[in-house]
């Protein structure tokens, strides 16, 4: 009998695994995203006087390049060298 709910167990959780990982990374997201909002129209001034490519997006679409945009910076660390730390460079 505990063979049965060890390999019903395991199954279990190879099954679960991935539905709860979705659902986990999904809130993660929304967190993010939240925090992005505050930060948008930062975000927005820089990269559109930056970046050409930007500017001929849609605006769904570059409301998903700020995003992304968002997400790597806060997931890099980056150094300066020989450069002075400014609120537009990341």
């Amino acid at each position: 009998m505990e063979i049965l709910y060890i390999s019903i167990f395991v199954i279990g959780i190879i099954l679960g695994y991935t539905p709860v990982a979705e659902w986990f990374n999904k809130l993660h997201i929304k967190r993010q995203y939240k925090s992005f909002l505050s930060q948008e129209t930062f975000y927005h001034s820089v990269v559109s006087s930056n970046i050409r490519f930007y500017n001929r997006l849609s605006l769904e679409d570059q409301r998903k390049f700020l995003f992304r945009t968002f997400l790597f910076k806060r997931a890099k660390k980056f150094h300066y060298i020989e450069v002075n730390e400014n609120a537009e460079m990341p």
